[in-house]
């Protein structure tokens, strides 16, 4: 187990106890150490809850618990991380909703949540808080509704993985606009509609997985013309019409 007293460690900065066989939970008091600005816990064993006090290490920007055992809700004082650019939860046993307040974490740069059992809907103003964000890995859960019209606003948005969820409607008309983007994952929800036209537009693509949905209508012309593609996985939807050619152009 990591040990409570920890905490006591006042002038502690960085902690890497990650790829280990540490089991139990995590101690609250290491969140007291106000000078930690980086945690990697990764690849344990760690089960219970995440600390409620999370919010009091101030200072911390870089938070990776990937592969352990935690469970129960993400706390709402999570939100209040000032400066928190990375946060990583991957394939945990953690439940709930996504607490709003993460949305508004105008430092982070990289949400991966996925391979959790998370539940609800994607805010409607997902990227109004979040206007730095690089990448929002979502995927293997058990989220549901629209995604949002307001991710066009994440302009600096570069990968995108919602895949393995239970997304409804549309794909917005306005991906388009999001001209970082190069690897976009939505395979595996309930997703209807059309492929956007102007997802040609996103010219710097190079992963484009669509597949098992239930998109209909035409290939968009466009992707076609997309000259750093190198994975396009579209299958398993009612796709109909000529398939355009794709050019492949290697720089």
């Amino acid at each position: 187990k990591i040990p409570d007293s920890i905490g006591e460690l006042s002038t502690l900065e960085e902690l890497y106890l990650y790829g280990n066989q540490l089991t139990g939970n995590i101690p609250s008091t290491l969140f007291n150490v106000s000078s930690l600005w980086m945690i990697s816990l990764w690849g344990n064993q760690l089960s219970g809850p995440l600390p409620s006090n999370l919010s009091s290490c101030r200072s911390l920007q870089k938070l990776y618990l990937s592969n352990n055992a935690l469970s129960g809700q993400i706390p709402e004082g999570m939100g209040m991380l000032p400066l928190i650019q990375v946060l990583d939860l991957t394939g945990n046993h953690l439940t709930g909703s996504i607490p709003l307040a993460i949305f508004n974490m105008s430092s982070l740069q990289i949400m991966r949540l996925g391979d959790n059992d998370l539940t609800g809907n994607l805010p409607d103003n997902l990227c109004n808080g979040i206007k730095s964000i690089k990448e929002i890995n979502l995927p293997n859960n058990y989220l549901t509704g629209k995604i949002p019209l307001n991710l066009a606003s994440c302009r600096y948005l570069q990968v995108l993985v919602l895949g393995h969820n239970n997304l409804t409607g549309k794909i917005p008309e306005n991906i388009g606009e999001l001209s970082m983007l190069e690897e976009l994952y939505l395979y595996s929800n309930q997703l209807t509609g059309n492929i956007p036209s102007n997802l040609s537009n996103c010219r710097r693509l190079q992963i484009l997985a669509l597949s098992s949905n239930v998109l209909s209508g035409q290939i968009p012309e466009g992707i076609g013309r997309l000259s750093f593609i190198q994975g396009l996985d579209l299958g398993r939807n009612h796709l109909t019409g000529m398939v355009h050619y794709i050019s492949y152009k290697y720089k």
